[in-house]
């Protein structure tokens, strides 16, 4: 028997290698997009940023951090909040000026009556006009709240609620507090009013700083004014200063003096009362002698007295009583043994006195 041909069989096994072959191309080719469909979920949150996952509509309020993550591809929507502060600046109340002469340094100039349509301003509580310029720093405090009104612009919200919180905050202060020492609390409240309003509006936000873009001052037209306002009120409170200042001084130096002079007194009333503690010890003792030998005693005392008197002097004189003669001679010799003998008769006469008692 002849062999029948063998092509066919060749040609089958050829066309099955090649779809086998294409089989396994495009298995590959399938395993090549899942891989890249999985891949295609990776997605990075910034340093500044926080992140959320939004799986068929519905958050997820697990926060997700900077770095790479993944969610599933479709299924999920990532939605990225922006935590760095902004800062929105209101120049509602403040004067238009020109911008040379801002380069200048000039101050705008104004004359007649205020312009609404041109000029901004803040009326005070007692009526007055301030203008002012504020700048609001505000920063993500709910980023899963945030993440919710993303769409929403908070420049506009912010700075009409800041134009409300400074007309609220203006309209409970006098002109004199706004331009002078009251300018910390104006701001303290506007900050807390505009933070209540944001609360309010529960976009996410808090407030972290309210500034002065341009300082509060009174419109040009009074603008001098003003100046002298501010000066007198400075010399008053200079004048105070050192009137209370000299005041303190005056009262250091007077509870000083009266503190001298209380140990002064004190000092003496003490050195008195050592004396005439002293005194009455010698007198106590010399009271029974006074009462035994009362001339004796006065004679003795005298004598000491006498002698305690003249103790150190040179020459001594007596003078007897009734007339007074003097004799003025070189020698005094004789003079001297006539006292002496005077006195010892003397003292003779008192104790004889005495004994006859």
């Amino acid at each position: 028997m002849e062999r029948e041909p063998q092509a066919p069989d060749a040609a089958g096994r050829a066309l099955e290698e090649a779809v086998a072959l294409a089989f396994r191309v495009l298995q590959l080719a399938m395993g090549v997009l899942v891989v890249l469909f999985l891949l295609s979920g990776l997605f990075r949150i910034g340093p500044h940023e926080t992140g959320f996952v939004r799986r068929f509509g519905v958050l997820d309020p697990t926060p997700l951090g900077p770095g790479a993550h993944w969610g599933w591809p479709v299924v999920d929507e990532v939605v990225r909040v922006d935590r760095r502060p902004r800062r929105v600046v209101v120049r509602t109340f403040d004067l238009l000026r020109d911008a040379a002469a801002e380069v200048r340094g000039e101050a705008p100039r104004r004359e007649g009556g205020l312009d609404p349509a041109r000029d901004g301003y803040l009326i005070s509580g007692d009526a007055n006009l301030v203008h002012v310029a504020l700048a609001a720093r505000v920063s993500v405090r709910d980023p899963a709240q945030r993440s919710l009104v993303r769409a929403v612009d908070i420049e506009p919200v912010v700075a009409a609620l800041l134009e409300r919180a400074a007309v609220s905050a203006a309209a409970h202060r006098g002109i004199e507090t706004l331009l002078g020492a009251g300018k910390t609390d104006f701001l303290a409240d506007v900050k807390a009013e505009l933070a209540a309003g944001l609360e309010a509006a529960d976009l996410g936000l808090g407030v972290d700083q309210i500034d002065l873009e341009r300082d509060l001052s009174p419109p040009p037209q009074v603008r001098a004014a003003f100046a002298s306002v501010a000066r007198a009120g400075q010399e008053a409170d200079e004048l105070r200063a050192r009137a209370e200042a000299a005041a303190a001084r005056r009262r250091s130096q007077g509870s000083v003096e009266a503190e001298r002079r209380r140990s002064e007194a004190r000092a003496a009333a003490e050195r008195l009362a050592a004396t005439a503690s002293a005194d009455r010890a010698r007198f106590a003792a010399l009271l029974p002698e006074w009462r035994a030998q009362r001339r004796t005693l006065r004679e003795r005392l005298l004598s000491k007295t006498l002698t305690d008197a003249v103790d150190g002097l040179g020459e001594v004189f007596l003078v007897p009583e009734g007339d007074l003669r003097l004799r003025l001679e070189r020698d005094v010799a004789e003079l001297d043994r006539r006292l002496q003998e005077k006195v010892l008769a003397e003292e003779e006469s008192a104790g004889e006195d005495e004994e006859e008692r």
